[in-house]
């Protein structure tokens, strides 16, 4: 068991900050959302960290690592960590190294088992193993190809164990010539593994291998394409099933059979276990969050929403023949039930009923047969569709068709209790209920392909705006005007002070310049442009703070939630700063790609203003060079030389000290006396003979 005392701070807001280790965000949004409703929920602050994985051999992605330097007790209190993901290309030493370095921060991993640190892990196994065996009792396949993931990773390794056991337990031989050596997770992965499996190996569908199982649905995606591209039919000639859920595999044809990993689930209770954790209860070592079997049509199996469509009508008749109860007296002894049925109906096609809401659409339909209220069932069908879709956002389209399925459970539930006239009027109800649940799915589907559509649109601009910014003030602008449109409350830019190409795990540069900031006015709605933020007044050349602070800490949101991405400003192998964004929209590729569009600009714009620099450089040079020749006063050349300087580069005030010699003409090598200097400053320090000790403190 661990525990670990709550910490307090007086350094922030005194609501608790929780950092999230990511290796990114854009993959398996659940686990994001379930951190970030975790954290909503009990009122603490949110702040991600999506670096990559340590010694990722590919690109210039490692530089994003830069950010877990970034990461200590005075931003966080504690710490979530994608421990599994982060840990992709090193070894269990080093992750368990990466997390220590951070101690005494109280932390909770996921999908590594670390020592020290509470762990929630996902079912891999478990799910794997039931998705085999459903392959081999309902579908009767013996020859299963296993397409496998990374040899390194902990979930890759169980679906393969789950495979290998799932066969050993129905007496099925293992033939290495079915499965396809380890390889990195990714579509490309699926598309060489049907290659090997369909031409380096010669296997035949039907014959040599009835069904391909492969270690995620990206993976298995790849493989269909070439499945696809051969006029191999799925599942007729072959049956395939993957892993994840991923909502590419339930939208192609035919929709994949899977395992739907946990990852909301992990992300949420990984937040309350360190909440508890920091609150000094007692928490597992160990937890183990359970995953599904989703059965669809790639397997050979009918839709899982078609088979709850029917009536069953057998059954019902001979309910009604052998029960005559009053029909409200039958619905209120079995309401519980009923209401179960039609939010697990919801639940199994991905979507989420709440169960309040469902007793609404059961009353209404009781009220409406019942000839109490017409237009009752309807309209709370409304209502419900009207709040689904508001909770589910942009995203609502597959919660709203997923009330498809509450209509079909609830027509199972009520059928064994009509006759006649109540019979047909309940039919014709969940017709037009139907009806009401399509249109409102194609209109959520229709208002979020234009969302999209404007969200690209902006981004688009912001991205023609910044190539034409040519410094990084004219950056800052573009910015702090477009930003607020996109649904970002805050942002924050900084700029590293003499920064390195990183490599792990070397620190992060000490200090940094705000050089944009804006926070969103309380109470603003989000998208509402600049009047809807308070931006930051800074000095021409930034603020100065320390980096690990991530801004300065007077102008972070104070007295109410938040949500901060950071993301790293890099090009290529150069290091620029780092963005932080207070996110309003769960749009995680909205961030990506600013964090590109924003380094390239930057780069960009400080190779510019490099060239300005040394453009005045050579000027300066060469006007000292003219004084040099054309004045024979060395006092006056030398006077001129500094105030050259001065305007030149733009300095508050320039001097020069020429070292001070003894009698004989030669330098002492003790004092550097002032011979010209700038301003009232200079010509002060200049009348009293202002010299500094060479090698002294000055």
């Amino acid at each position: 068991m661990s525990k670990s005392k709550r910490r307090k701070t007086d350094k922030r807001d005194k609501r608790l900050t929780i950092g999230y280790l990511t290796p990114h965000l854009y993959e398996h949004l659940g686990q994001w959302f379930g951190v970030a409703d975790a954290a909503h929920k009990h009122g603490v602050n949110l702040i991600s960290f999506p670096g990559w994985s340590p010694k990722y051999p590919v690109g210039f992605e490692t530089q994003a690592n830069i950010l877990y330097e970034l990461v200590n007790a005075e931003n966080v209190d504690g710490l979530v960590s994608w421990a599994s993901s982060i840990g992709n290309y090193i070894t269990i030493e080093e992750l368990q190294a990466f997390h220590d370095r951070y101690r005494p921060l109280p932390m909770v991993a996921i999908g590594r088992r670390l020592e020290g640190i509470p762990t929630l892990l996902m079912d891999s196994y478990s799910g794997m193993r039931d998705e085999i065996a459903h392959l081999i009792e309902v579908h009767g396949c013996r020859r299963l190809a296993f397409i496998r993931g990374p040899a390194t990773h902990f979930y890759a390794q169980e679906r393969y164990r789950a495979y290998l056991e799932a066969l050993r337990a129905h007496d099925i031989s293992f033939d290495p010539k079915l499965v396809t050596p380890p390889a990195a997770w990714g579509r490309d992965t699926g598309v060489e593994g049907a290659r090997v499996l369909l031409d380096e190996r010669q296997l035949r569908p039907q014959d040599d291998v009835e069904a391909i199982v492969a270690v995620s649905d990206d993976t298995l995606l790849g493989a269909l394409e070439v499945l696809q591209d051969r006029g191999i039919r799925v599942p007729r000639d072959v049956a395939i099933a993957g892993f994840d859920d991923r909502i590419e595999g339930r939208t192609t044809t035919p929709p994949l059979t899977s395992v739907a990993s946990p990852f909301y689930e992990v992300g949420y209770q990984a937040m309350e276990t360190l909440l508890a954790l920091m609150a000094g209860e007692q928490v597992p070592e160990e937890a183990i969050v359970p995953s599904k079997l989703v059965v669809r049509q790639s397997c050979g199996c009918e839709s899982w929403a078609v088979v709850q469509a029917a009536a069953d009508l057998p059954l019902a008749i001979d309910l009604v023949e052998t029960s005559r109860k009053e029909f409200g007296a039958i619905l209120a002894k079995n309401r519980k039930e009923i209401l179960a049925g039609v939010t697990r109906a919801v639940q199994e096609y991905g979507g989420a009923l709440d169960p309040e809401l469902a007793g609404q659409l059961l009353d209404g339909f009781v009220a409406e047969l019942g000839g109490k209220s017409p237009d009752a069932f309807l309209t709370s069908l409304n209502e419900v569709l009207r709040q689904v879709a508001t909770v589910g956002g942009i995203a609502a389209g597959g919660h709203v068709a997923a009330m498809q399925n509450a209509v079909s459970a609830l027509r199972r539930s009520m059928l064994p209790y009509l006759e006649g006239e109540a019979f047909l009027q309940a039919e014709d109800l969940w017709q037009q209920a139907r009806v009401m649940i399509g249109e409102m799915a194609q209109r959520v589907q229709v208002r979020a392909q234009l969302f999209a559509e404007q969200q690209t649109a902006v981004l688009q601009d912001i991205g023609r705006a910044l190539i034409t910014a040519f410094d990084v003030a004219e950056l800052a602008d573009v910015l702090a005007e477009s930003l607020p449109g996109l649904g970002v409350f805050s942002c924050y830019l900084s700029l590293y002070e003499n920064p390195q190409p990183y490599e792990y795990p070397q620190p992060a540069p000490e200090w940094s310049r705000l050089v944009m900031g804006y926070s969103a006015v309380e109470g603003a709605p989000a998208g509402g442009g600049t009047e809807a933020m308070n931006r930051f007044e800074l000095p021409p050349d930034g603020l100065r703070f320390q980096s690990r602070q991530l801004a300065p800490q007077e102008m972070l949101p104070q007295g109410r939630l938040y949500n901060i991405i950071v993301r790293p400003l890099y090009f290529r192998e150069n290091q620029l700063g780092f963005a932080l964004f207070e996110t309003g929209r769960r749009q995680a590729t909205i961030y990506e790609t600013l964090r590109s569009e924003i380094s390239s600009a930057l780069y960009g714009s400080l190779l510019t203003q490099q060239t300005r620099d040394y453009a005045v450089r050579v000027q300066t040079a060469a006007e000292v060079s003219r004084a040099a020749s054309s004045i024979l006063d060395p006092d006056e050349l030398i006077q001129q030389v500094v105030e050259l300087v001065q305007e030149r580069f733009s300095l508050y005030y320039a001097g020069l000290f020429m070292v001070e010699a003894d009698s004989t003409g030669e330098s002492d090598g003790e004092w550097a006396v002032l011979q010209a200097g700038t301003g009232e400053a200079g010509r002060q320090m200049l009348a009293r003979g202002h010299r500094l000790e060479i090698g002294g403190g000055s």
